[in-house]
């Protein structure tokens, strides 16, 4: 009886603080305590819509001198050393090097789109990978169920082995492509950080 009494007691409980506590607390506070066990994911989710928009109107401005001092190596091979030394210390005597400053305003979408691959990974795709990451599976074979078991370990009976079946799915990751993706991801997040103090159009 005890035990029938304790198991209702925790499913209201439960049922307490998903179904209502934690939107209370949304209202009132505006995150809630699940928010916190994956955190990343609500983030994104609250800066995704902004970013996008922020992404989709024509920039007023950017932080050009910052994306040229970050990557100087890259812009003094296209420019030279003197053009990159003369627009970070312009002082209005020369002249003004547009070029330049296209190149850098053209450096800074390229940045914002990467930052809102990122977002998007997270807050739209649910982290999912996209499908261009996956092969067909040659060794597929549609009576196969099960993705992988589990056997135990020689002369360890207490651990076992986790096997997967090459044989299921009928797709295949590729992990040449898969960490070329990962990376990009990780650098948008990077940029993101980098140039945070700079997403004020």
């Amino acid at each position: 009886m005890h035990e029938a009494i304790t198991k209702i007691t925790r499913k209201i409980r439960q049922t307490f603080r998903w179904n209502i506590l934690r939107h209370l607390q949304r209202f009132f506070t505006g995150y809630s305590y699940d928010m916190s066990w994956d955190f990343q994911h609500h983030a994104a989710k609250k800066i995704y819509k902004i970013f996008k928009m922020y992404t989709e109107i024509p920039p007023n401005g950017a932080p050009t001198h910052n994306i040229l001092e970050n990557e100087r190596e890259r812009f003094v091979e296209q420019f030279g050393e003197d053009r990159a030394h003369a627009y970070l210390h312009y002082d209005g005597t020369d002249e003004y090097d547009e070029e330049l400053e296209a190149a850098l305003f053209a450096r800074w979408k390229e940045i914002l789109s990467q930052v809102l691959t990122s977002l998007k990974f997270l807050a739209v795709d649910d982290e999912a990978h996209p499908d261009h990451l996956y092969d067909p599976n040659p060794e597929y074979t549609p009576d196969q169920k099960e993705p992988f078991h589990f056997i135990p370990v020689e002369d360890k009976p207490e651990y076992h082995e986790l096997i997967f079946h090459e044989d299921y799915g009928k797709t295949k990751i590729n992990m040449e492509r898969m960490k070329a993706f990962e990376k990009e991801i990780t650098e948008g997040f990077r940029l993101m950080g980098l140039y945070w103090r700079s997403f004020w159009d």
